[in-house]
């Protein structure tokens, strides 16, 4: 069982996320804006983080950039990031792997196969940190 943060500013999303994550005995906790997922990343050292990239406060960039960069978040730099964004361009992709995401899930209807991909994404990212 992982600790998963969810940071994400749709309500509806972030309740998605958590049904997801929780049916896959995850332990989850939530934040709605970049603040507070850098806040609780440093106090709760989860064990992936779960971050759209245009959220409230701080932007999804903002908040890797802090993570990756800043001595301030040390204990958790490297901490697993995936995002999860409507942006599904390669471009954008390539953006979110630069800043220092590990990884890229787009939100869509297909909330199956979202869910697929993205406990799939989490158990592999889980494997590399062990």
């Amino acid at each position: 069982m992982a600790r998963i943060l969810i940071a994400d500013d749709e309500p509806e999303v972030r309740k998605a996320l958590v049904r997801m994550v929780t049916e896959a005995g995850h332990q989850s906790m939530e934040t709605s804006d970049g603040l507070g997922a850098l806040y609780d990343t440093k106090e709760l050292a989860p064990d992936v983080l779960l971050l759209d990239w245009m959220i409230p406060e701080l932007t999804g960039g903002d908040v890797l950039h802090a993570l990756r960069n800043d001595p301030n978040y040390g204990s958790v730099s490297h901490t697993p990031v995936i995002i999860v964004s409507d942006f599904v361009e390669e471009s954008s992709r390539d953006t979110f792997l630069r800043a220092g995401a590990n990884a890229f899930v787009a939100k869509r209807d297909d909330l199956d196969g979202m869910k697929r991909e993205l406990l799939s994404t989490i158990d592999c990212l889980i494997t590399q940190t062990l």
